[in-house]
């Protein structure tokens, strides 16, 4: 009986699947109807309205809640594509899903143009936008109010969201989710808000956005914050296989906003995982990503060549994790410039978040202005800060005046720790005034512990008196503390890692005996003529986590012409 069941079941099943496939049907645009809306007028859920190519001068095209698909004749070829194009002329939108439409409206393989306002609508539906170009829009590209919209493959390109339709130039997501994946937003604009190519704006904490494999490039924020993205209010967003590049974020006409040249996460949780944040610009704070949300972790990510008055890679003013980031060539100029690479701002001691950095490399950055400091990392006023694992070389602070902290300065923190570290090769230069080319920690309690601090120019580490507590580290000038050293380190690179111990290096098993490094010599991918016991090594590639960087977990991001220069030297 159970088997004969199941088998009737399989037979309706056959049944309907057969009926749905024959009484669907496609309707040819202009073949069976000269225009569009006609066509989904006529249709029926399942049915395909079939656009030829030609320019279609439409506007307001709604899908009446029908489960259909309005495609062009071959989304896959961008001619025809680019050929079969649907034209607002400037009066209105051009396509609208607000009849709780889910994902099986598909618009698919159309070029959208010429819309006022917003070129694609979806106020409280769900649809699917595939394979579109959406481009030249005097408003945003595509918007989405309560809805969960998926965009795929799509070229959100030359849209101006001026007066009247603020945030959001490429895509607008407010009180939404939504997936986009594959897609090119570039070169949009919004006049009076935030978010030149995507903004997401109060979706909840229940709500997911996904953005993956997209190209987000050339996009400015003119008077707002987020040239490429901007996000706030959203439990959980996610940004993965992706480029942020060249964008820009400008400040408004009172010196305010101009923030987060390539992302701007004003609150809500944020990942970044295997992205690019490139070439980004902001008028005032974090070029490549100002982030004041309560969770961000960010891994696996190159931010580079980014600009901006302070925090030219990152400003951070919330909670963030960064793990296996390279972080160089970025650069903060203006008169009281913090930060090349990194600034860590909070508003009194006692804040209570905290920022750590994994397998980091802070490299070549610069910070320029009267008073400079902090050419890789800046960090004031805050909770905690923490290194383990990281490279901070060849960073710089220029002051016309003073300039402090070439490698790293920070500033009434609750907590600094240092764990594992490698601090060489930075420095301060300064007309007037200029000290500590390595760390320069004042009014804080400081952990450094494993680490190597050397090569930096007037002085490798400088900490409150009383507060400074340093064990097992080499230190250029010596250091109180137990098992510290003041000994040439041997640095050299190696199969594309800089700054590594050589085989004579002094700081092999020199770490803290109670610490063990994650792998030693017993690994089988461990070159035999460089015998190293299982205590802990000093600097970056020692310690717990050293099996980060030498397993062959760090793939992508270890080559060496990933720095802008070799690091051949011997030390």
């Amino acid at each position: 009986m159970r088997i004969g069941g199941g088998r009737r079941r399989l037979a309706i099943w056959a049944t309907a699947l057969f009926i749905g496939q024959a009484f669907s049907t496609t309707i040819h645009v202009p073949g069976d109807w000269a225009q569009i809306q006609a066509a989904v007028d006529a249709a029926a859920a399942g049915d395909t309205v079939l656009v030829q190519p030609g320019t279609y001068e439409e506007h307001e095209i709604g899908f009446r809640g029908k489960s259909i698909v309005v495609r062009g004749t071959d989304p896959g070829d961008s001619t025809v594509v680019q050929a079969t194009v649907v034209n607002g002329s400037e009066l209105g939108r051009v396509f609208v899903f607000d009849s709780a439409e889910d994902t099986l409206a598909v618009l698919e393989g159309v070029t959208v143009t010429g819309a006022i306002g917003c070129a694609v609508s979806c106020n409280r539906a769900s649809a699917t936008i595939r394979m579109c170009r959406i481009v030249g829009n005097d408003g945003t590209g595509i918007c989405a109010s309560w809805s969960a919209p998926v965009i795929e493959d799509c070229v959100i390109s030359r849209n101006h969201a001026g007066w009247g339709w603020y945030n959001g130039g490429g895509i607008d997501l407010f009180a939404s989710a939504a997936r986009v994946k594959g897609c090119r937003i570039s070169d949009n604009i919004t006049e009076e808000g935030d978010g030149g190519g995507l903004r997401v704006a109060s979706a909840g904490h229940d709500v997911e956005i996904a953005v993956s494999e997209c190209n987000i490039s050339g996009n400015t924020a003119q008077r707002g914050d987020g040239g490429g993205v901007s996000v706030s209010s959203v439990g959980a967003s996610f940004l993965v296989d992706c480029v942020v590049k060249g964008n820009r974020a400008e400040d408004d006409y009172f010196g305010r906003q101009g923030s987060g040249g390539g992302i701007y996460l004003s609150s809500g949780g944020l990942t970044i995982r295997n992205c690019e944040i490139v070439e980004n610009e902001a008028t005032f704070f974090g070029g490549g990503l100002w982030l004041g949300g309560d969770s961000t972790f960010v891994e696996e990510c190159q931010i580079r060549s980014n600009v901006a008055s302070m925090g030219g890679g990152v400003e951070t003013r919330g909670s963030a994790v960064f793990r296996r980031v390279d972080i160089f060539d970025n650069r903060a100029q203006g008169v009281d410039a913090q930060g090349g690479g990194v600034r860590v701002k909070g508003y009194s001691p006692g804040y209570s978040d905290s920022i750590r950095f994994e397998q980091c490399r802070v490299v070549d950055n610069d910070v320029a202005g009267r008073w400079a400091s902090g050419g890789g990392l800046y960090a004031d006023n805050w909770h905690s800060l923490m290194l383990d694992g990281c490279i901070v070389a060849g960073n710089a602070a220029t002051g016309d005046d003073t300039a402090a902290g070439g490698a790293l300065f920070g500033y009434r923190l609750d907590v600094a720790t240092i764990t594992n570290c490698t601090i060489v090769d930075n420095s301060v230069v300064a007309d007037s005034l200029a000290a500590w080319g390595g760390l320069l920690i004042k009014d804080t309690p400081l952990f450094v512990a494993n680490s190597i601090a050397r090569a930096n120019t007037l002085g490798d580490l400088g900490g409150s008196a009383g507060q400074s507590n340093v064990r097992y580290s080499n230190i250029g000038g010596g250091w109180p503390g137990p098992g510290n050293i003041d000994i040439e380190p041997r640095l050299a690179p190696f199969h594309g890692f800089a700054y590594l111990l050589a085989p004579d290096s002094p700081c092999i098993d020199a770490g803290d005996p109670l610490i063990l490094d994650g792998i030693s010599d017993w690994h089988p991918r461990w070159p035999n003529w460089a015998p190293n016991d299982e205590r802990s090594d000093m600097g970056a590639y020692g310690g717990e986590s050293n099996g980060a960087w030498l397993a062959g977990t760090v793939v992508r991001l270890r080559a060496l012409s990933a720095f802008p220069r070799d690091r051949v030297q011997s030390r």
